[in-house]
């Protein structure tokens, strides 16, 4: 919730929007008859969320933790049938409801070795962006791991390089000053 609430704070500081929509995948495996499946059970979740500029962290926190519980509700319910039902504007070379997506991965014992590069950005080069931006956090223990992958055809790499570094320096900000307006 942190890591969702603090991202929210960074785009709308970004964008200037106080309204934000960020997707998130959840697993599908919730029915024990899905157990002794073999397959691949992921829905997306569209997280619409409200940035208030003039409150403080916790607050905002409080608020997006609420909205997002709530959305975990309805994770199960399909969402190509919400795209559909929304009757938004088709364009495939976008996705219909969101721009950026946010994965959290939790790394087990022994995996963190191959994160070996602390507050560094390193290009690995081209690789297919399924988003205009996919934000993956690795949760190491104590430690934040980010990994960006993101279309070079709406940002280039210098900009993501300052978006997490802004993100840093945001999550300092907001541990040392947590009611301090976000907007300052």
């Amino acid at each position: 919730m942190g890591i969702l609430t603090t991202w929210n704070i960074l785009l709308s500081r970004y964008s200037g929007q106080k309204d934000l929509v960020l997707g998130t995948p959840v697993a599908g495996r919730d029915h024990a008859d899905l157990n002794k499946q073999i397959g691949f059970y992921v829905n997306t979740l569209a997280l619409r969320n409200h940035v208030n500029p003039e409150e403080g962290f916790k607050s905002c926190f409080n608020r997006i933790k609420e909205t997002t519980l709530t959305a975990y509700e309805h994770q199960h319910y399909p969402f190509d049938r919400l795209v559909e039902e929304l009757d938004l504007k088709r364009d495939t070379s976008r996705n219909p409801l969101f721009d950026i997506m946010l994965t959290l991965q939790n790394v087990m014992e022994g995996e963190s070795q191959i994160f070996d590069e602390v507050g560094k950005v390193i290009d690995n080069g081209a690789s297919v962006a399924k988003f205009d931006m996919n934000i993956t956090a690795f949760e190491i223990g104590n430690n934040l791991k980010l990994n960006v992958n993101f279309n070079r055809n709406v940002y280039e790499t210098e900009m993501v390089s300052e978006l997490l570094e802004n993100y840093q320096n945001l999550l300092t900000e907001l541990l040392l000053n947590p009611v301090d307006q976000i907007g300052k």
